[in-house]
Formats: structure tokens, sequence, C-alpha cells
């Protein structure tokens, strides 16, 4: 009792500061995280907008920011309904929209997974790309393979996305998905026209290849053994292999000409195939 009563004195004599001092930046952070311990975070958030009120240039400072996402995590925590949740999704700060994405992951309910779909299209990459890989999950997992809208959308990521570690997460995702559209996706980010220009990400999707059922697989992964990068050629010629049991001499850190002669022997082989 006698400690509350001395937070709680420590809490009214920093309100008085405040008011003699409203930009005072040190001592808002100080009564913001007291609030935070008495499990207020709300009244923490007010002391902070108050703060940035009477000076804005406070909003990006580090002590500042540690405080603000602190609250604004402490409230989303005290919350169980979804539709209260949806407001931290506008949340200016992007750690609280990725801390959102994984309190998203343990609801296990519509709501929740329909509220994480808005955050794969996050303003920033790092959200997206948490938001894609919690797709990973079980539960979040057996949505994307009973869903062809969701799938439609994660495809567009390999397609548009600008952060390369999202379109690989996405592939990710894509790989086990046995569909037409994950099948096009993966096709076009290993080669063509519309061919992902990180070479890693074509490596994502030369490996994605390999894991799909059903026919139109091996046509884009013999045109990916052409592929000026040698990781991107081993992991086609690996899908390959995992696909038909042969590799048909081919070596993806072979000379060219040696590289060539092979994928000759790969043409012939779709030729007859396809007859």
């Amino acid at each position: 009792a006698e400690a509350t009563g001395r937070i709680t004195d420590a809490r009214a004599d920093l309100r008085r500061a405040l008011d003699r001092e409203p930009d005072a930046a040190p001592l808002a952070v100080f009564l913001a995280h007291l609030e935070i311990g008495a499990k207020r975070p709300q009244r923490a958030l007010d002391v902070l907008r108050e703060l940035v009120r009477h000076e804005p240039l406070h909003e990006n400072t580090a002590q500042v920011r540690m405080a603000w996402r602190a609250a604004e995590w402490a409230w989303m925590q005290t919350l169980e309904d979804v539709e209260r949740l949806k407001a931290f999704r506008r949340s200016e700060d992007p750690e609280t929209r990725r801390r959102l994405v994984y309190l998203l992951g343990t609801r296990r309910d519509a709501e929740a997974e329909a509220l994480l779909r808005t955050l794969l299209m996050d303003q920033d990459a790092g959200v997206r790309i948490s938001a894609l890989r919690l797709y990973q999950r079980g539960w979040l997992r057996s949505r994307l393979e009973e869903d062809p809208v969701l799938v439609r959308q994660i495809a567009q990521v390999v397609a548009r996305d600008d952060a390369p570690a999202a379109r690989t997460a996405a592939i990710g995702l894509l790989a086990r998905i046995q569909a037409s559209v994950a099948a096009r996706a993966l096709a076009a980010a290993l080669g063509g026209e519309d061919a992902d220009p990180d070479p890693l990400v074509r490596t994502a999707a030369a490996r994605a290849l390999g894991l799909q059922e059903g026919e139109g697989r091996e046509a884009p992964l013999v045109a990916a053994l052409e592929d000026e990068d040698a990781g991107v050629r081993r992991a086609a010629v690996d899908s390959l292999f995992r696909l038909t049991g042969s590799r048909r001499g081919f070596d993806p850190d072979a000379d060219p000409e040696e590289r060539a002669k092979a994928i000759t022997d790969w043409m012939v082989w779709l030729e007859t195939r396809d007859r």
C-alpha cells in the first residue's frame, strides 16, 4: 500500500510539473511508463498525445516512440474484441502493427483472420512479411488452402510486392498450394517477361515449383536452367530431379557449352513427352 501511495504521489507530481512545462519530454515519458505500470495504457497515450500537441517534434524522438509503442502494446493485450483491435491497424508505428499481426495469430477466428489479411497490404514491408510468415501456422495455412480469393491475393504479392523478402515469403506459401493460380504465379516469377529481378526470389520459385502437382511444372524449370544465376540453375535442376528422377547430365556450375548440351537434352525430353 505504501509503495502504491508513493507511485500515486509521483504521478501527481509529474502531472503538476507537466502543467508547468507541457513540452518536457522526459517528464511525459516517465509519467506514461507509470501509467502503463498501473495498467492504464490509454492514459499513457493521452499523456504522450498532449506532449506531441505542444511540441510536434517530440513525436519522432526515440524515447517518445518507445513509450508510445509500449502503451499501444499494453492496450492491445487487454482487448478481447477484434473489432476494437482494428484501430491499431492505423497506428503510425510499424512495430505496433507488426505486434498486431502476432496477436491476431493467437485468436483463431474468422474476424481475426480477416483483419490479418488487410495487413498483407500494409505500407511497411516488415509488417507484410510478418503477416505472410504467420500464414505458415496450421490454422491459417488451412484457411489459405480453402480460400481461392486468398490464394490470388498471395499470388499478387509474388507479382507486385516491392520487397524481395515479401515475395519470397509469399512463394513459400504458394509452394504447397495445389492450384493453377499458384503454379502460374511461381512460373511467372521464375522466368519469362515477368521474371523476378532478384535471383534469391527466382531460386525460391524454382524450389516451390518442384513441390507442385499436375502438369506444366517442368517446362519453366527447364527454361530456368539457362538462368544467369547458378543458384537458380541449381534449384531448377534439383526440382526437375525431384519430379522426374533425372538430371540429364546438367551441372549448374559447368561452363556454358556443357550446360547447353544438357539443356538440349532436356528440351528434347520435353518435346517427346508432350507428343
